[in-house]
């Protein structure tokens, strides 16, 4: 089974929201994260998905 987490936040810099995000992937053996942050462009998404450990990030913004 495949777990996975969709999260339609603001924020989604900021080390409060990150370290909800690192929680609940420890927690729960997430394996696909779905961030919603309609503010976030590339280069700021592949600085936060290295902070948090996932592997592939893609962004509509750039």
């Amino acid at each position: 089974m495949c777990n996975i987490l969709i999260w339609n936040c603001k924020g989604v810099g900021n080390l409060t929201t990150k370290a909800q995000i690192k929680k609940l992937t420890a927690q729960h053996s997430i394996q696909l994260i779905g961030v919603m942050e309609l503010l976030v462009d590339n280069s700021k998404t592949e600085i936060i998905m290295r902070d948090l450990h996932m592997e592939h990030v893609w962004a509509n913004k750039e």
